[in-house]
C-alpha cells in the first residue's frame, strides 16, 4: 500500500512516463 502512494505522487507531479523511467533506472541498478 506504502509503494503505491509514493507511485501516485510521482504520476501525479511528473506523470506516468517519469515513473516508467524511474523504475527502469532502479532494475538497471540491480543487474550491476
Amino acid at each position: 500500500e506504502n509503494y503505491r502512494a509514493e507511485f501516485n505522487k510521482i504520476i501525479n507531479k511528473d506523470g506516468f512516463d517519469t515513473l516508467l523511467k524511474r523504475m527502469k533506472k532502479k532494475l538497471e541498478e540491480k543487474d550491476e
